[in-house]
């Protein structure tokens, strides 16, 4: 069963303000199966940040003072004050001091900025995040990038109208993939994407070669 389009939005919110990323197919598909499991967001939201993606970005072992800190920096960013900012520093540590999760806390952030385009103070990051939430919807959605590798998810996204445009053009340009000596799987979406591999090359006595016969490539659409 498909998920419904406000679960849908929920998830493109986690994802960005988690990952600070789009989900891509391989996530949103894991995404859907649990809404299809009857898991809520807040649920899902609390299972992922256990996973090692997002412990690689805030380690368990953070303090909540330093947890609070770099999640907000990474949602916030410019968008909003100094001041504002200190004030939702203090917020999130209140909020796991008394007991709240990380996913709980994350959960609680997307679903307030969602509401607050036009508020004085968090205006600016309301509407960045919906912006996000676009080009997420554009990766995922329309260029179908299939990938697990965060940065490849990632776009340079702002309140200004005009990043919208401009990261849904880089992501045009397509995926660039590497091969190695090992068997490589590659999914493309629908832009110009590179795989780059060494075939037939010898150095010093020792195959170099990286495209190989167990190597599983689809560029998907677009001119590879």
């Amino acid at each position: 069963m498909a998920m419904t389009d406000a679960q849908k939005k929920d998830a493109y919110q986690f994802f960005i303000v988690a990952f600070g990323a789009a989900p891509g197919v391989t996530y949103m598909n894991q995404l859907n199966d649990a809404y299809g499991a009857g898991m809520t967001s807040k649920q899902i939201v609390n299972v992922y940040t256990t996973k090692s993606q997002f412990q690689a970005i805030y380690p368990a072992f953070m303090s909540n003072t330093d947890f609070a800190s770099k999640l907000i920096e990474n949602v916030v960013g410019t968008s909003a004050t100094d001041a504002a900012k200190t004030a939702a520093k203090a917020d999130v540590v209140a909020a796991l001091n008394a007991g709240w999760t990380r996913g709980d806390t994350i959960y609680q952030i997307f679903t307030n900025l969602a509401a607050q385009t036009t508020d004085a103070t968090w205006g600016g990051t309301a509407t960045m995040l919906a912006n996000k939430v676009t080009v997420a919807q554009y990766f995922t959605e329309t260029k179908l990038v299939n990938t697990t590798e965060m940065g490849s998810l990632q776009a340079n996204v702002m309140s200004d109208p005009a990043s919208v445009a401009a990261a849904e053009a880089a992501g045009n340009q397509g995926q660039t993939a590497t091969l190695t000596t090992a068997q490589d799987l590659f999914n493309g979406g629908s832009g110009e994407d590179v795989i780059r591999g060494v075939a037939g090359v010898q150095v010093g006595g020792q195959d170099q070669t990286t495209l190989n016969s167990s190597d599983v490539l689809d560029g998907g659409a677009g001119t590879d």
